[in-house]
């Protein structure tokens, strides 16, 4: 008999030193509609506790303090015993995984549906690692981990027999054997409902695994820099195996990417949580004193047009920057809203996208924030302009890729300006050009052209905060670190603290 009662599911994450990463992983596994994400930082040296701070406003995410020991594999068992005790009288299934290791579930669209599907004397399901390599990134690359890296290992690497735990956490028995596998009450399934046959290894299935239902998602290794940083903190690598950990996991062969759909979910999510940064941030940042100074620096708004005859605009359902064809060819454009960019007379000073309707954001696969407002470099050629991103130095490019009714991919791509970067300027109508959010926001970032000038409009929308990250980011690391400490507010997870890539 198959349970009918809504469980009630939790995440327990062990984690350190992941702020850039941990907001894709939370916003993951809140789109899988699980209740509670139960965190615990080992003493993060980062903005990891911010992240979880910021999303702890909007979701039920919890913050938990690390039992102390000496080493690492000690801390890990100390919160997951802790977790199992904690937890038990509240939850009645809890997943244990890593900041590198996202569940997925690709025939369910939330949790709760996937688990109604197995029987009472169910006590744990083992889902088999699927692990992906760089995806060829030596740099950090965009914000959402899942849409980035692309390419996985075939299910013959052994390494893809190892499993991760979700168990009836009533029924688990307090013992550690070690992070993946658990002694519980019941029988312990793979995601299809089948017992599960047991290598000698402990963590470990006899055969490979079978993904077709559900798997952990291993980003291991999530580009050169990433694996650099991890060596810093894990003594266990850096001593002991070294470079080789890079090349062993290391594996491209599968191209596999995840449904547009499940990646859509992420946005707004991702979105709430830097926002709140920004928000918290400016809030700080306004209790300092300042000295105003009066702009020079004039900003002319446009709509553009691409190589294709088509012009930038949002979708409506994830907020996604896309191209379409323009209005005139095309009759129904409500499934998209415009982005207009902001342009300075000025080009030492960064030009703006911006979506015109309050309230929304937009996503630029390959970017690492997502913003009502978003920062560029721009270079003009004539009445035409590339845009070049500062925290990735590679310039947004328009792909003849459709992926809806005439609605065609946007993504930061290229390294050289050609023809599928190059954005004509539209000037905009009388009418859009004088209207009041338009001229606001216009007004705002010309004051902002001396970032202290910001403090003196209030959170009155959510724009303000945007567009002061958004101009935070076209600093360089020196003067952003500088502006930071002077404003006594801590940096921005997804800016690094080093100078901007050089273009």
């Amino acid at each position: 008999m198959l349970s009918s009662t809504h469980s009630k599911t939790a995440v327990v994450l062990f984690v350190k030193d992941e702020a850039f990463d941990l907001p894709s992983w939370i916003a993951w596994h809140i789109s899988y509609n699980f209740d509670s994400l139960i965190i615990y930082d080992d003493g993060s040296s980062d903005l990891t506790v911010d992240v979880i701070n910021a999303a702890s406003k909007y979701y039920d995410v919890r913050l938990q303090a690390v039992p102390y020991k000496l080493h690492f594999q000690h801390r890990q068992e100390a919160v997951y015993m802790d977790a199992a005790q904690r937890l038990r009288d509240e939850f009645d299934w809890v997943l244990f995984i890593d900041a590198d290791e996202y569940l997925y579930l690709p025939n369910h669209s939330n949790i709760h549906d996937f688990l109604q599907s197995f029987p009472k004397d169910v006590g744990g399901i083992a889902f088999n690692w699927r692990c992906y390599g760089d995806g060829k990134n030596v740099l950090r690359p965009g914000v959402i981990v899942p849409e980035q890296f692309e390419y996985h290992s075939m299910p013959d690497l052994f390494e893809n027999n190892t499993v991760k735990s979700l168990v009836k956490i009533k029924q688990m028995h307090p013992v550690y054997h070690d992070p993946h596998r658990f002694t519980v009450d019941g029988n312990i399934v793979n995601p299809l409902g089948e017992d599960v046959k047991w290598h000698a290894e402990h963590h470990r299935i006899a055969h490979a695994p079978d993904w077709s239902n559900g798997a952990i998602l291993h980003y291991v290794i999530r580009s050169a820099e990433h694996y650099m940083d991890k060596v810093k903190r894990r003594s266990d690598i850096r001593n002991v195996i070294g470079i080789d950990y890079f090349s062993w996991w290391n594996h491209n062969e599968r191209h596999a990417p995840i449904p547009k759909k499940r990646l859509g979910q992420l946005n707004k999510i991702i979105y709430t949580i830097q926002h709140q940064i920004s928000l918290d941030r400016l809030s700080k940042a306004q209790q300092c004193p300042f000295i105003y100074r009066e702009s020079s620096v004039k900003y002319t708004p446009y709509s553009l047009i691409t190589f294709w005859d088509t012009e930038l605009c949002t979708d409506n359902l994830y907020g996604n920057l896309v191209h379409r064809k323009n209005e005139d060819e095309t009759a129904n454009n409500k499934d998209t809203e415009n982005v207009l960019l902001f342009l300075p007379n000025d080009l030492n000073y960064p030009a703006y996208l911006v979506t015109t309707k309050q309230d929304s954001f937009i996503y630029l696969s390959g970017e690492r924030y997502i913003s009502s407002c978003l920062s560029f470099k721009a270079s003009l050629h004539g009445n035409r302009v590339t845009l070049r991103s500062y925290t990735r130095a590679i310039l947004v490019t328009c792909i003849n890729d459709e992926i809806g009714e005439n609605i065609y991919k946007i993504k930061l791509s290229a390294d050289w300006e050609n023809d599928w970067e190059m954005l004509t300027l539209q000037p905009l109508s009388e009418e859009m050009a004088s209207d009041n959010r338009v001229n606001h926001i216009r007004k705002i970032m010309q004051e902002a052209a001396y970032v202290d000038n910001i403090k003196l409009f209030r959170n009155e929308d959510d724009l303000v905060a945007d567009i002061f990250s958004a101009r935070l980011a076209a600093l360089s690391g020196k003067e952003r670190n500088i502006y930071c400490v002077k404003n006594d507010i801590d940096g921005f997870p997804w800016l690094s603290n080093s100078d901007n890539l050089s273009f």
